[in-house]
């Protein structure tokens, strides 16, 4: 019986840590501004992008098909 609580307490911390993870990471992306319509993006400055560009360049993420770079420097 006693392995039987373990377990269970064991379970029952994994899943509230589960639930905090997931409100920890719904606050830090809407603290970051996105531009939303029908799926999230996420764009940060970053050093060199995914075509090879150095400079001051724009990454961005999408919910709807991973990473994804215009290649441009932004404005």
């Amino acid at each position: 019986m006693k392995t039987k609580s373990i377990i269970r307490k064991f379970l029952i911390g994994i899943f509230f840590s589960f639930m905090f993870l997931l409100t920890f990471f719904n606050i830090q992306t809407q603290s970051i501004p996105t531009a939303s319509t029908a799926f999230e993006v996420y764009c940060w400055h970053c050093s060199t992008d995914i075509c090879g560009n150095a400079g001051n360049r724009l990454c961005c993420w999408s919910s709807y098909g991973g990473m994804k770079n215009n290649c441009e420097t932004p404005n």
